[in-house]
């Protein structure tokens, strides 16, 4: 699990090492970094019992929703369920530590209630 470009990070961990991740926490993920992210995922086999849940808030930035929107549909094209995946957009959210912090909790437990 990890914010940021610790998002992007722990979800790239996913298709590097699938054999180890695959209860992935993406937070505010910096998809925008490089566009290079989704040319891997569409060239990636994974495993179809991965899981993902990723957070977004509105007022990060003008792309943030529709980047993990993007990846969402990725997803689903290369076989992973729609009840392998959550995402949640907190409307007003910022790009901030209060954001991760207070939808923590919602995030880990759903993660552990996968097999």
């Amino acid at each position: 699990m990890g914010s940021s470009l610790g998002g992007l990070v722990s979800f790239y961990a996913a298709f590097k090492y699938p054999e180890t991740f695959s209860k992935i926490g993406v937070f505010s993920p910096s998809f925008w970094f490089s566009e290079k992210i989704y040319d891997l995922v569409e060239n990636s086999e994974l495993p179809k019992d991965q899981n993902f849940y990723f957070l977004g808030g509105t007022k990060e930035s003008a792309d943030l929703v529709s980047e993990i929107q993007k990846m969402h549909e990725l997803l689903l094209k290369k076989g992973i369920s729609s009840k392998n995946i959550k995402m949640k957009f907190v409307k007003g959210g910022e790009h901030n530590e209060e954001l991760w912090r207070s939808n923590f909790e919602e995030a880990y437990l759903w993660l552990m209630t996968k097999k």
